[in-house]
């Protein structure tokens, strides 16, 4: 079931934004700290919170997109002739105005989800470089700044997706993620070039002094039968 948002005034609406989203952060972000601190921080390298972050992000978004194809195969079975007959009549007509409005739609307000989704995984990388750049430089500064910024962007969706257009709150989110990434990337880690291994030959060939006498060298050559 979802949450009732709009209930007991504004500043009930405040705090459950609050709590829903500093909940939200630390849960993600700590979460994030230990993948960094336990795993992967196993072989360190620059590329791997962008790896994380967009993996994340990417994740999330796989699923949403699994969600909204389980959606549509629902609409397209329900509209179907005879789908609906095994609902009560007062259920049947709230469906068949559910389905009329998801057809209703305009592209532009279906789009709004990959949208959001482009600013979430923004987001998530910003958020990535900040907690590994606390992981490797051992500052938790870095690991509150990444809580206090998923703090504020969650807490302002709450309270905004119930007082603005969905065209503006995302403009206003994409614009905070963007900004949000740029920062981060300024602050990220750069990790020391990987040093590789030098491969190990036997001391003999590695000796450029090693004297080679001419009954060696005789004994080396091939002859022809």
């Amino acid at each position: 079931q979802g949450i009732e948002v709009t209930a007991q005034g504004e500043w009930n609406l405040v705090i459950l934004g609050l709590a829903l989203g500093f909940s939200a952060g630390v849960f993600e972000e700590f979460t994030r700290f230990l993948v960094f601190r336990f795993w992967l921080n196993k072989s360190p390298h620059s590329l791997l919170p962008v790896k994380y972050g967009i993996g994340h992000g990417g994740i999330e978004a796989f699923i949403l997109g699994i969600l909204a194809l389980i959606g549509l195969i629902q609409v397209i079975f329900l509209a179907g002739d005879g789908a609906l007959n095994s609902f009560p009549p007062d259920q049947t007509l709230l469906i068949r105005e559910q389905i009329n409005l998801y057809w209703d739609m305009t592209w532009g307000l279906s789009l709004l989800g990959a949208w959001e989704r482009i600013s979430a995984m923004a987001f998530h990388l910003g958020a990535s470089l900040l907690v590994y750049k606390a992981v490797r430089q051992k500052q938790s500064r870095w690991l509150v700044i990444a809580i206090l910024g998923h703090t504020i962007l969650d807490t302002f969706a709450v309270i905004a997706v119930q007082k603005l257009d969905f065209v503006i709150l995302e403009s206003i989110l994409f614009v905070f993620a963007a900004a949000w990434l740029f920062w981060s990337w300024t602050q990220k880690v750069i990790e020391d070039p990987e040093v590789i291994p030098a491969k190990h030959y036997p001391k003999q060939l590695l000796r450029s002094d090693q004297h080679i006498s001419g009954e060696q060298l005789e004994e080396s050559r091939y002859d022809e039968d």
